[in-house]
């Protein structure tokens, strides 16, 4: 329950006008590039935006099978939505697992009524998606499900390199939870595991 309250919020926030209409420059190009064929897509890939590849393909995907049946300005913004809510329940998920259910529940709540939050769920961008994928990837972590986090890292790292960031501060979490030298051993491996799928976008 403490998961799907916080998801509820931002889905529910996140819906109420979403298809506003216009797009901003950033989601025009969104769904200017995505709309591309994939040979197009390639060669635009190949000499502008490389680092938003794997993200435009997932757009483009999106426009292939949901293109003519929905708007393409609510097209482009449905997964940062579902993302959104999804990286509200991560935060409760985080929250729950190291303190309690209360804690979940307020701390998940607390970020779905962010206005940056709301913001982002509503935006035909990569940003909301890589939130979920480092929120994710901070529980899996928590819990010690290292291939889970290998994944979730790999996934926002394809999404935005800057998402490397994070790892110095699992690190620190790492130090301060006391975790021994094994763990340690893990989250390197996992790690090295995360960011190799990434290298040739770096």
């Amino acid at each position: 329950m403490p998961l799907f309250v916080p998801a509820l919020i931002v889905f529910a926030g996140g819906i109420w006008g979403l298809g506003r209409g216009s797009m901003w420059q950033d989601e025009a190009t969104t769904a200017v590039i995505a709309g591309r064929s994939l040979p197009q897509l390639w060669r635009t890939l190949g000499s502008v935006d490389a680092v938003h590849g794997a993200y435009y393909l997932l757009v483009h995907e999106l426009i292939v099978v949901f293109g003519g049946a929905v708007p393409l300005e609510v097209l482009i913004r449905v997964p940062s939505l579902l993302a959104a809510a999804a990286a509200a329940a991560g935060v409760a998920a985080v929250a729950r697992a190291t303190w309690s259910p209360a804690a979940g529940l307020l701390s998940g709540s607390v970020f779905a009524v962010l206005p940056v939050v709301s913001r982002y769920a509503q935006e035909g961008r990569s940003y909301a998606l890589v939130a979920v994928a480092v929120i994710w990837g901070t529980y899996f972590l928590v819990r010690g499900r290292w291939v889970a986090y290998a994944v979730a890292l790999a996934a926002a790292c394809l999404l935005n390199l800057f998402a490397i960031l994070v790892l110095p501060a699992h690190a620190v979490a790492l130090l301060l939870g006391r975790a021994g030298a094994p763990a340690f051993r893990r989250w390197a491996l996992a790690v090295l595991a995360g960011i190799v799928p990434a290298a040739p976008v770096a």
